[in-house]
């Protein structure tokens, strides 16, 4: 127990300067989120027509949605942020299951004087937007879900694995980082067409520049555990929903997507393909269009 605790991955311990890399910074109950906003007027110099707020994927960063949200800046003001232990935010000690980040974020948009707002949310960034929903349910406009991570029985066995006491800190200090490739590869239809060194070295730079990011991914696993009081309150969200699945998707299979569009109360659940896990980048016109027409 001495050695697995000596070699367990640790939490950031004070401040890190990223501003060299970052956009906007601020900061919520002590912790330090790294965000940006696109868009905010329509051409003609009206206000925007919705303020949306774009949540990641597990080992994500905020930038995957800058495409989309530039597509839109001439209707919607667009947030991007990278989430609690991931891109360029803090990776401290705190509460990381998808009810603990979404207090967070409410925190956050309270900040920026941001009253009603949209969410689009994927794979585990999805949890955190129901959770989101769950906590402030008349602040929430309309809800865009692609490819969503929201039951437990979607984790995997070294997911599992995890959960286990010392077991979960060795995995994570020995197979994080080669697990990034393997990852971002079943993540994609065609991994050979969009995994490449321009994508994975970025993110490894990133783990290994800045301090937190093993001990903030297991305990985003971990706090996983905590989804079947959360999936068992699907039924209250009432708010039109659009849901947005890859048929081709070998992370969170198109079933899901069916179910939660089956329990929540207004929900389009659209199937397209060819695509893996990422439609925001491998069919990003159609993803695009879709999110469009519904905002």
């Amino acid at each position: 127990a001495t050695l697995l605790s000596a070699c367990a991955p640790a939490f950031q311990q004070q401040a890190v300067d990223t501003s060299a890399w970052g956009r906007r910074y601020a900061t919520v109950d002590g912790f330090q989120l790294h965000y940006d906003i696109i868009g905010g007027k329509q051409a003609d110099g009206a206000a925007a027509k919705s303020t949306v707020l774009y949540l990641h994927g597990y080992s994500g960063f905020m930038n995957v949605w800058e495409p989309l949200a530039r597509s839109l800046a001439d209707e919607h003001r667009s947030i991007l942020v990278d989430l609690p232990g991931h891109g360029l935010s803090d990776r401290r000690q705190a509460d990381y299951s998808p009810q603990g980040v979404a207090h967070i974020l409410w925190g956050f948009l309270d900040g920026l004087g941001v009253e009603r707002v949209s969410l689009v949310g994927h794979s585990w960034g999805a949890s955190i937007a129901a959770a989101m929903i769950l906590e402030r349910p008349d602040q929430v406009e309309k809800l865009v879900i692609a490819d969503g991570w929201l039951y437990l029985e979607q984790n995997g066995m070294f997911m599992d694995w995890a959960q286990a006491p010392g077991v979960g800190e060795a995995l994570y200090q020995v197979f994080y980082d080669q697990q990034v490739e393997y990852r971002y590869a079943l993540a994609f239809h065609d991994p050979e067409r969009w995994v490449d060194e321009a994508v994975l070295g970025p993110m490894t730079r990133m783990m290994e520049r800045f301090p937190g990011a093993k001990a903030s991914g297991l305990a985003v696993i971990r706090e996983l555990r905590g989804l079947p009081k959360q999936e068992a309150r699907y039924g209250e969200i009432a708010c039109p929903a659009l849901l947005v699945w890859c048929r081709e998707d070998r992370i969170s299979d198109p079933h899901y997507g069916e179910r939660f569009a089956n329990e929540i109360q207004a929900a389009q659940l659209e199937l397209i393909g060819p695509c893996g896990h990422m439609p925001m980048i491998e069919q990003a016109a159609r993803f695009g269009a879709l999110v469009e027409g519904f905002l």
